[in-house]
């Protein structure tokens, strides 16, 4: 028991000892000068064998602290590092603290169990090659087994050998540094790292959150970490080993966390196309790296990794999206090669193991260590890009990169690119210069025989991401592009920003020539498919133009496309991102083929038709220009800048009205511009020929007048068939020109070629009398109004309007009618019921066409003559002019028809010396006619029925019905034959040779030139169109006459037998004794002595027949042999 408690005394004596040569340690260094300035001594030593010699390190206040593991702190805050050969460059520290043993100061050392530094700004330049001989001088003497690690002397060779053997004795010896301090952790925070290593542009600064670094008990390194790369946070973790022995570095590994790039750079969505950021992705990224050393040599083999896993990746305005990544780089010493092993790389459709290596350029044997060659590539690349879903084959290709690399020039060279495919090659050269601003990046790339398949299977994602866009969606698998070049020449200054979407490529910095040889494409809307589409694609700068030789459209094999250029740039004015787009497309082909492509969406150019495109025949030949700005904030309607179409037809039927009109065998040519339509065109129109110019504003923006003009030449059937009320009218051609001016239509009609004939106006035209006819054309719900009208002639003339409805014309007024030299009337007419109403008023009338017209039809049917149909007639005619140079004055007329027959009549005025008078009243069932004129001869002078007469009084009465024929009686007085040709021949003339004259007969001469006669009456009856005169007698103090038979009939001609006597006031007194007179005379008017006659033929011109045999005989045998 007592050995026991005095082994725990010892003990316990020990402990107080070693406490109590502690607590004088620790005294003496904190307490004491000497001993303060040993701690910060070996702590500035300590942070410059952990910084490098670049770097020197003044501490500021010290203050200590006992910690829970039984460490004693010493912490400096205030720290400054400053580089040794730049010591205006300086960097603050917050705090720098280290853990200080507390039992190797028993033993009389000073060991630093921990080492900490917070908040602090370093420059990684510190850790370079030129300090390492240094950091290994300071570090003698200090390993834990008391030896030193070896020094490696640098080593010779190419740029990558140089890089990368000094990155590896740059880590070799920085983790040897730190295997050999005596501390167990070396702890960082809040440190920001800069001057990462980088050959072209800047470097991105390297913070680090925290790193703990942990020597194990076997002396290997454990490394945990939270850091962020610029903008990207990433956690490490890694480990090192030694060799027991020599404390050589045996290798390392270094593992990164899941590096989320969504939370740091997210690709936007496809539909954001405005957003151009260099660089999203939402996949997760994982990097490896470390160092392992040959197991023969021991020479060190160095390997990177990072793998990628699924998610969308942007460069720029290009998307597509990854499958997996797993790109996987190996460096080993003394290989002098930088290799990339074979990677499995997974894209969206596309697959290959990319494969390559980064060695020095060898010249004539000699390898130029500043040089680098590369290769870069894979044997085989599958892709269904652009396949159907279904379609489980790929294509495949090998694409090879061949290059070279001089860092120290700033220059790259790609010597060669070789793209195979299973039929085609796409070949090219590049180079890259970066020294001066002038210095210029070149590529020249030649494509032979690529399938179009295999341009949409192997066209880069991140090439005219756009373009490949349209491309994949819209590009057949048939057909090649037998040839094409891509040429780029670009300036160092202009190589960021030339093809950028707000910027404009020269045409020197990118020139493009793409043949196409039988493609398949897409078009827009419903326009059916292009096949077979031959043509080239020439690109100038930002200027794009497509060439389309020809092409055919699916479904409609006979209409051709072509030539055709699309042209696409960029504005130079608004929003630079906008696209313009022109067009300028021809087509030819069947009327029904083109006019169906031209109603496809989005054309529809027949929107403002309903026209059939299947009716259609003949053919067109197309041409259309177009000029669109398309843009993110412009809307489909402000699209369109402008745009023609010019059609050439042959021979084009509608098959169909159009607007109410037939058109066929349509000849010319038709332009149409926004608010536009023009053309002219030969065909015919409703069957008749025509030429047809139009000039049609439409649209919200109507550009200019409105005017159709149709030149017809319309022959006299087809006229009748039109308007049949022209049947008698019109013989002959007529030019007729329709023309529509926005404010109607117009006619103007040349009718010199063309007989007219006007029945109930008597009046004729015949063909070669110049002659035209214009009016004005309006239309309305209401019928058609014709206005302006101007008829003029050779004679004739006259001005108005009229309307027409469904039912044919419903008014007419007419100016200044002149039918015939000197006429000056109005008339106006009104339909009502099946009938008109005609008004005639004005200075005066030439009547003798219609007089004239009665006496050669006198009898006939009046059936669309004078008086046929249902009129009602009046008229107020100041002088109304007829024959013989008479005329009535202040004519009046109140006449009604119906289907022909007169129902009323009511005439005045006044001719010669008196006046003249007619009328026609109801008599219960009958009608009463009765017609008077003070002066009869002068009225029948001006009807033309007999001009031989001067004065006398007349006065006509009937009594009848249209249907049982009228009878009545004539009764004139005192009146005067002036120089009567037929009374001088039947007076003065022989009936035959060898006879005597009357006058010779009663031996006196009978004056006929001024006969006078007191009386003349007979009875007249009407009907079947047929009058005839009975009891008919002249007489005078002269000469005397009975007569009777038919004055007319059907045929207008006359039938009349008569005797002539003279001496009549002797003659009848013998007939006027009873029993006497009827042996001796021929009743009571008959005479002794007398000739007979027989008028007879034409009621215009009868021929006159004289019995000679009548002249002797007395007058019961007169009697017999008088003409029954």
């Amino acid at each position: 028991m007592k050995r026991l408690f005095r082994l725990c005394g010892t003990l316990v004596s020990l402990f107080l000892f070693l406490l109590l040569v502690a607590a004088g340690g620790v005294a003496f260094l904190f307490g004491t000068e000497t001993g303060e300035t040993f701690v910060r001594s070996q702590t500035t030593a300590a942070l410059g064998r952990l910084l490098g010699p670049s770097y020197e390190a003044s501490l500021g206040d010290q203050h200590f602290e006992m910690r829970a593991d039984g460490m004693l702190a010493l912490n400096w805050t205030d720290v400054v590092l400053q580089r040794r050969d730049r010591p205006d460059q300086r960097t603050n520290v917050d705090q720098v603290s280290v853990a200080v043993r507390l039992m190797p100061l028993v033993n009389g050392r000073l060991e630093f169990g921990r080492l900490e530094m917070r908040g602090a700004r370093i420059d990684l330049a510190a850790f370079s090659e030129d300090g390492s001989v240094r950091r290994r001088d300071v570090a003698a003497g200090s390993t834990e087994h008391g030896t030193q690690p070896a020094a490696v002397p640098a080593r010779s060779g190419s740029v990558i050998a140089r890089t990368a053997d000094s990155a590896i004795r740059t880590i070799e010896r920085q983790l040897q540094a730190l295997q050999a301090y005596h501390f167990d952790t070396v702890s960082f925070s809040d440190i920001t790292i800069e001057g990462l290593p980088t050959r072209f542009g800047s470097s991105p600064e390297l913070v680090l959150r925290y790193a703990d670094l942990h020597r194990t008990l076997d002396g290997s390194l454990q490394l945990s970490s939270s850091l962020r790369l610029g903008p990207v946070p990433v956690s490490l973790s890694g480990a090192a080993e030694f060799d027991g022995e020599t404390s050589q570095l045996v290798g390392f590994s270094l593992r990164s966390g899941r590096i989320d790039l969504a939370s740091v750079l997210p690709p936007t969505p496809r539909t954001a196309t405005l957003d151009e950021r260099p660089f999203g992705s939402d996949a997760a990224l994982v990097f490896e790296a470390g160092m392992q050393r040959d197991g023969e040599a021991g020479s060190p083999i160095l390997h990177a990794s990072l793998h990628s896993d699924a998610g969308h990746v942007q460069l720029g305005l290009n998307h597509t999206r990854v499958e997996a990544a797993d790109l996987r780089i190996e460096y080993r010493e003394g290989d002098d090669q930088l290799r990339l092993l074979p990677s499995p790389v997974r894209f969206d459709g596309v697959a290959f193991d990319l494969e390559g290596s980064l060695a020095p350029e060898a010249e004539n044997g000699v390898a130029d260590p500043d040089r680098l060659r590369f290769r870069l590539g894979s044997d085989e690349i599958r892709s269904q890009v652009g396949l159907p879903t279904e379609d489980d084959t790929a294509r495949t290709a090998s694409l090879w990169l061949d290059g070279r690399i001089d860092p120290a020039a700033r220059f790259a060279e790609l010597t060669a690119l070789a793209l195979k495919t299973a039929n085609g090659s796409l070949v090219g050269r590049a180079a890259y210069r970066a020294q001066l601003p002038q210095d210029v990046t070149s590529l020249d790339v030649q494509a032979s025989d690529l399938a179009a398949a295999d341009v949409k299977a192997f066209w880069p994602f991140f090439i005219s991401g756009k373009s490949r866009t349209w491309v994949l969606a819209h590009l057949g698998d048939v057909g090649s592009v037998p040839t094409g070049t891509i040429a780029l020449s670009v300036s160092r200054d202009r190589l960021g920003t030339a093809f950028k979407p707000t910027e404009y490529a020269s045409e020197d910095e990118l020139r493009m020539d793409i043949g196409l040889a039988g493609l398949d494409i897409d078009t827009v809307g419903t326009v059916p498919r292009l096949h077979q589409t031959n043509g080239r694609l020439e690109s100038r700068g930002t200027v794009t133009k497509v060439f389309l030789d020809e092409a055919t459209l699916a479904g409609q094999p006979e209409v051709k496309i072509g030539p055709a250029v699309v042209t696409m740039a960029k504005p130079r004015d608004g929003n630079i991102r906008d696209l313009l787009l022109d067009l300028d497309v021809a087509t030819a082909g069947s009327a029904a083929g083109v006019l169906a492509v031209a109603d496809a969406e989005p054309i529809r150019a027949l929107r403002n038709l309903a026209l059939d495109p299947a009716l259609a025949t003949g053919s067109i030949d197309g041409h259309a220009t177009a000029s669109l700005r398309l843009g993110e904030k412009i809307l489909p309607a402000d699209q369109m800048l402008g745009w023609s179409v010019t059609a050439k037809l042959a021979k084009v039927d509608p098959g169909q009205p159009i607007q109410g009109r037939r058109f066929a065998d349509l000849d010319g040519e038709i332009a149409i511009v926004p608010g536009k339509v023009s053309g002219s065109l030969k065909g015919t129109m409703d069957g008749i020929a025509a030429d047809m110019s139009l000039a049609v504003p439409f649209g919200g923006q109507p550009v200019g007048e409105r005017k159709i003009e149709v030149t017809l030449d319309v022959p006299a059937r087809k006229a009748a068939e039109l308007v049949p009320a022209l049947a008698d009218v019109v013989d002959g051609p007529i030019a007729a020109r329709i023309t529509d001016a926005g404010d109607g239509l117009k006619a103007e009609l040349q009718l010199t070629r063309t007989a007219l004939k006007v029945p109930a106006m008597a009046w004729t035209k015949g063909a070669g009398v110049a002659a035209s006819l214009s009016f004005a054309i309006r239309t309305s719900d209401e019928g058609t109004e014709l206005d302006d009208i101007v008829l003029s002639g050779d004679g004739f003339s006259a001005r108005g309007s009229a309307k027409l409805d469904k039912s044919g014309l419903r008014t007419a007024v007419l100016r200044d009618v002149a039918l015939n030299p000197g006429d000056d009337v109005d008339v106006s007419v009104e339909r009502h019921g099946k009938g008109f109403g005609i008004t005639i008023d004005g200075a005066q009338f030439d009547a003798r066409p219609i007089l004239s017209e009665l006496k050669a039809t006198v009898g006939q049917d009046k059936n669309g003559r004078v008086g046929g149909g249902t009129f009602d007639i009046t008229a107020d005619i100041a002088r109304l002019n007829g024959f013989g140079g008479k005329s009535i004055a202040d004519f009046t007329l109140n006449f009604a028809s119906s289907q022909g027959r007169m129902a009323a009549l009511n005439l005045g005025g006044r001719t010669g010396g008196g006046a003249v008078s007619g009328d026609l009243s109801p008599r219960g069932d009958q009608r009463a006619i009765t017609i008077a004129a003070a002066d009869a001869g002068a009225f029948l002078n001006f009807s033309g029925v007999y001009g031989h007469m001067e004065g006398g009084q007349a006065r006509l009465e009937l009594i009848g019905s249209a249907d049982d024929g009228y009878r009545g009686r004539l009764q004139m007085q005192n009146f005067t034959l002036v120089d009567e040709p037929r009374l001088s021949r039947i007076v003065g003339s022989s009936p035959k040779p060898g006879s005597a004259s009357l006058s010779q007969a009663l031996g006196q001469e009978l004056r006929t030139e001024r006969a006078f006669f007191d009386q003349a009456s007979a009875n007249l009856t009407y009907g079947g169109a047929t009058l005839r005169v009975a009891d008919g007698i002249v007489r005078g103090p002269v000469f005397g006459s009975s007569f009777s038979g038919t004055l007319y009939d059907p045929k207008s001609r006359i039938d009349i037998a008569g005797s002539f006597m003279p001496a009549y006031g002797i003659n009848r007194v013998f007939g006027a004794i009873p029993i006497l007179g009827q042996i001796l005379g021929n009743g009571n008017e008959g005479g002794l002595i007398g000739i007979t006659y027989h008028l007879s033929g034409p009621f215009a011109s009868p021929t006159l027949v004289v019995n000679p045999i009548s002249a002797i005989a007395p007058g019961i045998f007169r009697q017999i042999f008088s003409y029954e």
